[in-house]
């Protein structure tokens, strides 16, 4: 027999669904069959993955945030202005406020850890940008022992009483994420995500969770037709017998392009349809069920190519 304590949920978003789940059946009593994700032993491995590309990312995404804040300035930042209270003292102040924010943040963590490791103090240098590279320096090498609850030290006591190792690892990881993907949007370096399918069950699991397929492999291109643009930035015209567009095909990266497969984010290994498997079996749905329980066995297996959902296998 295993005695072994079970290691608490990842408190990642791998586990969203299974926490709207929890809070759903605390609320209504109404059972799921989602299943969490356990740490290992706070965050699980492709979390602790993110949060370390998202640490080694921050120094990089610092400098980018400084360059929106230099090219858009209006205003001095001491500078009053006038009028409503929500106005912004310039261009960029949210990035502005983000970058001294993750400042902030990250040299009180370094701090933390320099005390809890015996290393000597080390001043904050005043450019952010500076002090963000200076300590993600420091934090990297020590990042797993980091995140994977480490022992409290006296400093941390002092300025977080009553927490544990294990809430320090959860703290700074979803900061870490929430800074990270703040930074990515306000530079427009974001990845592109899958967008979800609105209402359409999945096939094989019943469960709501079908998205459009994203392509995320760099190397890839592909042929997409673009207009001709003049120096004038206007869009090249045949004068006659009417105006139209002139348009040239180029091959761009297909990276962040729909790749036009529906997949589902339940089932595992992921499940992918084929747009004419998808549109076979949205009509499916759309048919009815006194319609769908008229389907033979063979049809169903020629819409779905030999797999047919298991809410209808018993169909005759």
């Amino acid at each position: 027999m295993n005695d072994l304590p079970t290691p608490p949920a990842c408190p990642g978003r791998c586990n969203s669904a299974w926490r709207a789940a929890e809070n759903r059946y605390y609320e209504t009593g109404i059972d799921h069959e989602f299943e969490s994700r356990n740490g290992q032993p706070v965050w699980c491995a492709p979390c602790t993955t993110a949060i370390r590309a998202a640490v080694a990312e921050l120094p990089d995404l610092a400098q980018r945030l400084h360059a929106e804040i230099e090219s858009g300035v209006s205003a001095a930042m001491t500078e009053y202005v006038s009028g409503s209270k929500n106005r912004p003292v310039h261009d960029h102040e949210a990035e502005s406020f983000l970058l001294d924010e993750i400042a902030e943040w990250i040299t009180s963590w370094e701090g933390s850890v320099r005390v809890q490791l015996g290393l000597n103090h080390r001043a904050r240098r005043a450019d952010p940008c500076a002090a963000i590279q200076d300590s993600v320096e420091l934090l990297l090498p020590h990042l797993d022992w980091h995140i994977n609850g480490r022992a409290m030290a006296e400093y941390d006591h002092l300025h977080m009483p009553d927490w544990t190792g294990t809430q320090v690892a959860t703290e700074f990881g979803i900061d870490a994420l929430r800074y990270h993907r703040r930074a990515k949007t306000l530079t427009g370096t974001q990845d592109a995500e899958p967008v979800r399918v609105v209402g359409v069950p999945c096939p094989i699991c019943d469960h709501k969770a079908l998205e459009h397929e994203v392509e995320a492999e760099p190397g890839r291109r592909q042929q997409v037709t673009k207009f001709l643009y003049g120096a004038d930035g206007e869009v090249h015209t045949y004068l006659r017998p009417r105006p139209e567009k002139i348009t040239e095909r180029a091959t761009v990266p297909a990276q962040g392009a729909t790749t036009g497969y529906i997949r589902c984010r339940k089932c595992r290994p992921t499940f992918r349809m084929a747009p004419d498997e998808y549109h076979a079996w949205t009509r499916l749905l759309a048919a009815g069920d006194e319609v769908r329980a008229l389907a033979t066995q063979e049809k169903l297996a020629e819409i779905f190519g030999g797999s047919v959902p298991h809410q209808y296998r018993a169909a005759s």
